[in-house]
C-alpha cells in the first residue's frame, strides 16, 4: 500500500505531534491539539521544511530522536540521525 503525501502528513500530525485531524476546510486541515485547541492550517511536513523541523523538535522533546553533525576529512558536513 502506497500512501500519498497528504496521508503521510495526517499520520505524522496524529502519531508524532499528537494532534487529531478532524476535517478539511478550504484545503486546510482542522486539527485538535493536545491542549484541546482547534486550529486549521496548511501543515505539510512532507513539503515544507519549517513544518518538518517542527516534527524534529517534537521528537527531540520525547528523547526518541537525536541529530548530530560533524565534518569529514574534506571539511564536508556529515549528519547522523538516531531514532530510539
Amino acid at each position: 500500500m502506497k500512501l500519498n503525501l497528504r496521508e503521510i502528513d495526517r499520520l505524522v500530525a496524529e502519531k508524532v505531534m499528537g494532534w487529531i485531524p478532524q476535517r478539511e476546510i478550504q484545503g486546510k486541515i482542522l486539527y485538535v491539539l493536545q491542549d484541546g485547541t482547534q486550529i486549521a492550517f496548511d501543515w505539510k511536513p512532507t513539503t515544507y521544511i519549517a513544518n518538518a523541523w517542527q516534527v524534529v523538535e517534537k521528537m527531540r522533546e520525547g528523547r526518541i530522536f537525536s541529530l548530530c553533525d560533524a565534518w569529514d576529512e574534506n571539511d564536508e558536513p556529515i549528519f547522523y540521525a538516531n531514532f530510539q
